[in-house]
């Protein structure tokens, strides 16, 4: 018979270590609630910057790159209005409503406002916006989508480079297509599918949630999402909406 080597006490149980992917769950809960908290008090200064705005904009006097300027500034503080309002929806459990229209003034919108960014890192934008057919979307949601990977491809040429967007009707005629492309520092196979998880990011003050925000929201759109890099080269992702059939 086999004598316990632990003669008569009690054996020390180690506390089980928690999976990975909880640990991850309980810092999305966390996040959840801290982002409620932060969306309920970010309302009143953005509605204090959208007042301000408009009233700087009724002086007739204003040169005109500096209305340009206001302009983009309320625009977007209306665009952060909506998806705060969007947002807020989600967590009582309603759903965003969708449209139907071309994603071209989207990424026309998107341009206009990546002008600055580009023009300070010595950023060269080569747009080539054609008419495409409608698709169903949600456009605060997509707009925010498509806008981080081009946010993402301006911070990828940190001295400089080219910024190339795109849209087109696909060979099919049955998707529309978005390209973003930059010449920056590109990613290896290793990098490419780190960026793909939540929480997972090589930026110093990243939060590795960009892009899985962004996957996130394009998923919702039936969208496929495709990434092509090299380092050193740079890198282009091509995002296929499915056309809405008459």
């Amino acid at each position: 018979m086999k004598r316990s080597i632990y003669k008569g006490r009690s054996p020390r149980r180690t506390p089980a270590k928690k999976p990975k992917f909880w640990r991850s769950l309980e810092r999305f809960h966390t996040m959840g609630l801290r982002l409620a908290g932060f969306l309920h008090q970010f309302k009143t200064p953005l509605h204090v910057i959208q007042s301000q705005a408009e009233l700087l904009l009724d002086d007739e006097d204003l040169s005109q790159p500096l209305r340009q300027s206001l302009q983009l500034i309320h625009q977007n503080a209306a665009r952060l209005a909506a998806q705060t309002h969007v947002m807020m929806e989600a967590a009582r459990g309603s759903q965003s409503g969708t449209e139907i229209a071309p994603v071209e003034k989207l990424m026309e919108e998107i341009c206009l406002a990546a002008q600055t960014d580009c023009r300070k890192r010595n950023i060269a934008i080569e747009k080539e916006i054609l008419v495409t057919s409608p698709i169903r979307m949600e456009p605060v949601a997509l707009e925010g989508a498509l806008h981080n990977l081009v946010n993402n491809a301006i911070e990828a040429m940190p001295e400089g480079g080219v910024l190339k967007i795109k849209t087109y009707q696909s060979s099919d005629l049955c998707h529309v297509g978005v390209e973003i492309e930059d010449s920056g520092l590109g990613m290896s196979s290793k990098e490419l599918g780190r960026i793909r998880k939540p929480l997972q990011t090589s930026k110093k003050q990243g939060t590795g949630l960009g892009v899985y925000i962004t996957k996130h929201i394009l998923r919702r759109h039936h969208a496929h999402v495709r990434w092509a890099s090299k380092p050193g080269v740079g890198t282009k992702v091509t995002v296929l909406f499915p056309m809405v059939m008459a």
